[in-house]
């Protein structure tokens, strides 16, 4: 179910950050003018997110994670070039990052991993479902609220929440292949796997280990964009050597003509 999420700071008396701090570091991580508490300010309680409403049931579920995190998570990521792992890593120990996020307390925790990739695997579904580009909308309700705020003129500024977009995109389309990979490769016979040469068995076995987010998991964008490139061709592989006869799961032999 969705509800929207406050900005208003739950303060631990005991776990608290700030007041763990000698007063000059204290100092430094309340300093209003240091870009973590500008992007807390200005991007994080600045997100608008009633547009997400429609990825939610209004009757049925728990309730949604804060989306404005989920958002601010993702405009951390690009911003500083980090991988899902890095971005996990700098919430987790990084008390600068944890400000911008607003977590006050050491034991406030960002949403765990799959909630996060099944936030971003609904905003894909939902855009080739729709064609609606539901970060692009928040992003452009963002800017207006700071064009509004800092009064410039509007029409000369622009957040291009395209980077984001892109992302999300590539990360669930490689989701989607690796599914499709080992759902056909597990549903075939040993005799059949046999018409691969051992270098691509190796290769498919051992992406067979693990979930596709644990795999997507640690990769920059550069190695998700080698990784499709590397899965692709494997894809086209398996299409000279394989129909959907071959395989018992024929809803994932079919998948292979994403390649088409």
């Amino acid at each position: 179910m969705f509800k929207k999420s406050t900005t208003n700071r739950q303060i631990d008396f005991l776990g608290n950050v700030a007041g763990n701090l000698d007063s000059t570091r204290a100092e430094t991580l309340n300093d209003p003018e240091a870009w973590y508490n500008q992007f807390y300010e200005h991007v994080f309680c600045r997100f608008d997110e009633s547009c997400f409403e429609v990825l939610y049931s209004s009757t049925m579920g728990r309730t949604n994670v804060p989306i404005r995190i989920l958002l601010s998570m993702m405009s951390l990521k690009e911003g500083f070039g980090w991988s899902d792992r890095q971005l996990y890593e700098q919430i987790g120990f990084n008390l600068l990052v944890r400000r911008a996020l607003g977590f006050e307390n050491l034991s406030d925790a960002p949403p765990v991993a799959s909630t996060y990739y099944s936030f971003k695997q609904a905003v894909y579904q939902h855009h080739i479902e729709q064609g609606r580009d539901l970060i692009e909308e928040a992003f452009k309700t963002l800017t207006k609220s700071q064009a509004e705020f800092f009064d410039v003129d509007g029409k000369k500024i622009r957040m291009d929440s395209k980077l984001i977009g892109s992302n999300i995109v590539r990360c669930s389309r490689l989701q989607l292949i690796i599914s499709c990979l080992q759902a056909f490769w597990v549903s075939l016979s040993e005799e059949l796997q046999g018409r691969l040469d051992d270098d691509r068995c190796k290769t498919l076995d051992e992406l067979c280990k693990k979930k596709p987010n644990q795999i997507v998991y640690p990769l920059s964008e550069e190695e998700k964009n080698r990784k499709l490139i590397e899965l692709g061709e494997l894809l086209l592989h398996l299409k000279r050597h394989y129909d959907d006869s071959d395989s018992r799961a024929s809803l994932y032999g079919r998948c292979l003509s994403i390649t088409g």
